[in-house]
């Protein structure tokens, strides 16, 4: 009788240790372009981190969202420096910068997927361009929308 809870025992076991190495190697391999893709998405969430940190005392408050910017660049320099992403910078001649950007940004939140969720419009300070970063396969689209932001049709 004990013999047979011995082996069911290490069957079990053996069963958990082989379900666990299957799931840390089939994730994505550290350094690769779905690794950073990932680790980019995991961090979008960070606006909503919990309750533990609505009572943390603000040096930890801090020091939690420095942390995780600081892994979102890296993880944003690493997709862009492999070529996932592409980065444009564009100047807005007709319009403000402020007013494209959010009607630029205003429908990419509507549109929630994988793809979407990696394209950045930004502004660089005292300057009248937008910055977009979005995959190559996007980022055509997304430079037409913001000219089409800047240079409204007629009539409107």
């Amino acid at each position: 009788m004990r013999k047979r809870i011995l082996i069911a025992v290490l069957i079990v076991s053996a069963i958990g240790v082989g379900a666990c190495l299957a799931a840390v190697l089939s994730g994505p391999k550290r350094g690769s372009v779905e690794y950073h893709k990932k680790g980019y998405l995991d961090l979008d969430c960070i606006a909503v981190p919990g309750k533990w940190l609505r009572y943390a005392p603000v040096f930890v408050k801090d020091r939690y969202f420095w942390k995780n910017a600081k892994r979102k660049t890296f993880h944003l320099v690493a997709l862009v420096e492999s070529g996932y992403l592409v980065r444009r910078e564009i100047v807005i001649t007709n319009g403000l910068p402020r007013y494209v950007e959010l009607m630029v940004s205003r429908p990419w939140n509507h549109v929630r997927s994988n793809a979407s969720d990696l394209v950045w419009i930004g502004r660089p300070i005292g300057s009248n361009a937008v910055v977009i970063t979005a995959p190559a396969a996007m980022i055509n689209e997304v430079e037409e929308w913001v000219r089409k932001a800047d240079v409204p049709e007629s009539g409107k």
